[in-house]
C-alpha cells in the first residue's frame, strides 16, 4: 500500500484513534516529510509525495477511456503530458490542477457519459480478470512457481479476486461490527480505486485487508452459520460468484510489448546480445509504432558496425516519432561513421532544429563541419554511394515502418 492513494488511511486510522489520532497524524507526517521535502528542495513546490493524482484521475476520467488507460509512453503520452503548459500551466500543481479541470468539465459537460464510466469501471473492478496496464501479469507464470499457485484461471473462476471478493463481501456482511475500522479502510481504498482506473496493480492494495474479510466470511459460514442461513447466503453468493467470474476469458501467454522490451533489456546487460537483438526486432515488427523498440535496436546494431542496418532501423523509429531528437542525432551519429557525411550533417541539422540548445548535436555538427573542412574525409561521398538520406524504409503491405534484416 505504499503509494499516494494510501494518504486517504490516514484520516480513517486518525478517525478510529480518537485520542491517539495525533500519534497516527505524527508518524504520517515524519514518514512522508522526508520525500516532501525532497520535493520542494527539488521542484520549488510543496508536493506531499507525487503530483501525478491530477493526470491519473484524467486518464481514467475522460470520453475516451480506453484509449487513455492504454496509453503507453511515447509520443501520445508526452503530448498528453504537454497539454498543461499549452494551456499556460506552469509547475507541477498547476498541471495536475489543469488534469482535474479537464475531468470536471467531462462531469459537468456530459453528465450521463460520465456516470456511464463510472458503472464501467465498478463493473471492471468486480472483475475476477487482473486487467494489466502496460505489463500482463498471467505470462509472469512461466517464471515464478509462487505465481502459478496464486494466480490463475480456469472456466467459471478466476483466482484470485475472483475467490476474495465474493467471500470479501460475506465477510464484511458479517464480521462489521468486529473489525469496523478495517472495514471503512476497505471501502475507502475502494471507492478511491474507482476514482482513477482500474488494473491489477492498482486494485492490489484491496487484497490484503480483502483476505481479512474473505477468512472471516469462510470461517461464519463453516463454523457459525445455521443451516437456514447457509442456504440463504449461497443464493445470495452465486450470483456474485457468476459476475465476478463469468466471461474472463483464457489467460494471455504473451507478454505486453513493454514487457517484452524489457525482458530485451535485461537479457542485453547479461550479455546475451544476439538474444536480445531478436526480442528487439519482433518487438518493433510487430509493433511498427514502438519507437523504443527500433531505436534501441539500432542501437545495438550500430555497436555491431551493422551500420546501415542501424540507420533504417533509426529511420524506422524517426517515421514512427518524427519529432524525437534521439533518433535523429543517432542517425547522423551512423551516417557520420558510414562515410555519409552530407547525411549526417542533415540529420544534425534538423536536430538543432528542434532543439537549438542541444550540445551533442551542435558540438558533433561543429566536428563534422571541421574534418570536411580540412579534407581528412575524402573519398566519404563515393564510400555511402546508395545508402543516402533517399533511401526509404521499407514498408509492410499495410504501410507501417518495417525493415528488412538478414
Amino acid at each position: 500500500m505504499v503509494n499516494a492513494t494510501a494518504l486517504v488511511l490516514i484520516p480513517v486510522m486518525a478517525l478510529f484513534a480518537r485520542r491517539r489520532a495525533v500519534w497516527i497524524l505524527l508518524g504520517a507526517a515524519v514518514a512522508i516529510a522526508p520525500v516532501a521535502l525532497r520535493n520542494w528542495v527539488q521542484g520549488g513546490e510543496l508536493v506531499l509525495i507525487s503530483y501525478n493524482a491530477g493526470i491519473n484521475l484524467f486518464v481514467g476520467n475522460n470520453a475516451r477511456y480506453d484509449e487513455t488507460v492504454a496509453m503507453r509512453p511515447g509520443r501520445d503520452w508526452q503530448a498528453l503530458l504537454r497539454a498543461p503548459r499549452l494551456h499556460g500551466a506552469q509547475g507541477a500543481r498547476a498541471a495536475s490542477r489543469h488534469y482535474v479541470g479537464r475531468v470536471l468539465e467531462f462531469a459537468t459537460s456530459d453528465p450521463h457519459g460520465f456516470v456511464r464510466l463510472q458503472l464501467k469501471k465498478a463493473r471492471l473492478l468486480l472483475s475476477g480478470n487482473e486487467i494489466p496496464r502496460n505489463q500482463e501479469i498471467y505470462p509472469a507464470r512461466a517464471y515464478s512457481p509462487v505465481l502459478r499457485a496464486l494466480l490463475w484461471k480456469v472456466p467459471f473462476l478466476a483466482f484470485p479476486f475472483g475467490v476474495l471478493l465474493p467471500l470479501g463481501v460475506l465477510g464484511l456482511a458479517v464480521g462489521i461490527r468486529r473489525a469496523p475500522m478495517l472495514a471503512a479502510m476497505l471501502l475507502t481504498l475502494t471507492l478511491v480505486v474507482l476514482a482513477f482506473f482500474i488494473t491489477a496493480r492498482y486494485r492490489v492494495p484491496l487484497v490484503p485487508v480483502l483476505l481479512v474479510f474473505a477468512a472471516e466470511g469462510a470461517r461464519w459460514f463453516v463454523s457459525s452459520a445455521s443451516r437456514p442461513a447457509r442456504a440463504v447466503t449461497v443464493m445470495l453468493l452465486l450470483p456474485l460468484f457468476a459476475l465476478v467470474n463469468l466471461g474472463q476469458g483464457s489467460m494471455p501467454t504473451r507478454m505486453t510489448p513493454d514487457a517484452e522490451f524489457g525482458l530485451a533489456a535485461w537479457l542485453e546487460r547479461e550479455g546475451r546480445t544476439e538474444e536480445a537483438l531478436a526480442l528487439y526486432r519482433a518487438v518493433a515488427w510487430e509493433n511498427p509504432g514502438y519507437w523504443d523498440a527500433w531505436h534501441r535496436l539500432g542501437q545495438i546494431l550500430d555497436g555491431l558496425g551493422r551500420r546501415d542496418e542501424a540507420a533504417q532501423a533509426f529511420r524506422a523509429a524517426r517515421e514512427a516519432e518524427p519529432e524525437h531528437v534521439d533518433t535523429l542525432i543517432f542517425l547522423a551519429d551512423t551516417r557520420a561513421r558510414a562515410g555519409c557525411l552530407e547525411e549526417a550533417a542533415e540529420y544534425y541539422e534538423k536536430a538543432l532544429m528542434r532543439e537549438p540548445s542541444h550540445p551533442l548535436a551542435r558540438a558533433n555538427l561543429q566536428r563534422l563541419l571541421t574534418e570536411t573542412a580540412k579534407g581528412t574525409t575524402a573519398g566519404a561521398k563515393e564510400a555511402c554511394i546508395g545508402v543516402g538520406a533517399g533511401s526509404p524504409v521499407p514498408t509492410k503491405k499495410d504501410g507501417q515502418p518495417a525493415v528488412e534484416f538478414p
